[in-house]
């Protein structure tokens, strides 16, 4: 789905210029009211025939017969009226986190533009262009004055992500250069999930919170911080074949790692572990328990003096709560999940000692 094109007006930098392109006579107006022959249009800004930039006005007539006007300062256009309308103004580009951030980064004309757009009702858009070193657009982010941002990223002029931002909830596909889907993000309540579509088909889901700008960072660039579930699907599957979840409850963190067997059972592994130090009095004990179908098949409890004391529960199946245990740890750290996986490790290699 494209968001942009769906839900906004998406001028590319070369769209600004547009009149100017498709105009038969161009004339610059210095400051002075002097009219200036011979200046150069070049990534969006004018230039003089000796290398300056120019300042002024320039005045041309579009294919369609409108009389466009563009004010310009040290080069950079700062306004533009068709037909003696006010049409849009240029301004300084800053960052637009989405997060508390103590210094807001300003843009050079040379990086980035913020673009108004009025209408005769007043202003009907904003706009924001990010270039690359050669002066390419690489990301257009459009709001309109309700406050949903729309936004592409742009690479070898293909658009390579679409976005949508309502509020604090974020919706975006990313691809690759051959166009096939890569990644989406979807803010579903408190958490933003990353899906991750695999070259197999098969998809890896993680959920946390993410910190961004909205202007300068592109859809491919999102991290999770401090994950807190991730989900695998098989392929060509949209339910989760296996979910892990971390969280906190009696006193404990939490990890539980749920997985749906080939024949419809379902087989978790929960890791309770206490807060703070393995000492605390108030709970000495990390557990591991492994579950087929809600019922337990086996049990560690590593006790503050880094045993096994789990006693209502046959050592048989120990070998395989242990092999379960180092699936659950790989994963959460391959996922990065918050969770404390130190402690995790040291915990696992005390499985088999009774």
């Amino acid at each position: 789905m494209n968001y942009i094109n769906n839900n906004y007006s998406t001028p590319f930098r070369a769209s600004i210029s547009t009149p100017v392109a498709r105009q038969c006579i161009r004339k610059f107006i210095s400051e002075e009211g002097k009219e200036v022959a011979d200046v150069i249009l070049n990534k969006g800004r004018a230039i003089l025939p000796d290398g300056s930039f120019f300042s002024g006005v320039m005045e041309t007539v579009n294919k369609k017969g409108d009389k466009i006007s563009i004010k310009y300062a040290d080069g950079f256009m700062q306004e533009s009226d068709i037909n003696g309308n006010f049409y849009k103004t240029y301004e300084v580009l800053k960052e637009l986190p989405t997060y508390i951030k103590k210094d807001i980064a300003r843009y050079t004309r040379n990086e980035g533009v913020k673009i108004n757009q009025f209408g005769d009702n007043g202003l009907v858009g904003v706009h924001r262009h990010l270039f690359d070193e050669q002066g390419r657009v690489k990301r257009i982010v459009s709001q309109k004055v309700a406050g949903e941002y729309g936004a592409v990223d742009i690479k070898g002029g293909k658009i390579v992500s679409n976005s949508l931002l309502k509020g604090l909830n974020l919706q975006s596909q990313v691809y690759d250069q051959n166009g096939r889907l890569t990644k989406t993000i979807t803010t579903d309540g408190p958490l933003t999930f990353i899906k991750e579509y695999l070259p197999n088909g098969a998809k890896r889901e993680v959920g946390s919170r993410v910190l961004y700008d909205i202007v300068g960072t592109p859809a491919s660039a999102i991290k999770s911080v401090q994950p807190k579930v991730v989900r695998y699907y098989s392929v060509d599957s949209d339910t989760p074949n296996r979910v892990i979840n971390v969280g906190f409850k009696d006193l404990k963190h939490v990890l539980t790692d749920t997985t749906i067997l080939p024949d419809g059972k379902t087989k978790t592994l929960k890791i309770e572990m206490p807060v703070g130090k393995l000492k605390d009095s108030a709970s000495k004990y990390t557990i591991f328990t492994l579950e087929e179908n809600n019922e337990v098949i086996s049990q560690a409890v590593i006790s503050e003096s880094g045993q096994n004391v789990g006693y209502n529960i046959s050592r048989k199946k120990m070998p395989e709560l242990k092999k379960a245990a180092n699936e659950a740890y790989e994963a959460a750290f391959e996922a990065g999940l918050d969770f404390n996986l130190d402690k995790l490790a040291q915990c696992l290699s005390k499985i088999l000692v009774f």
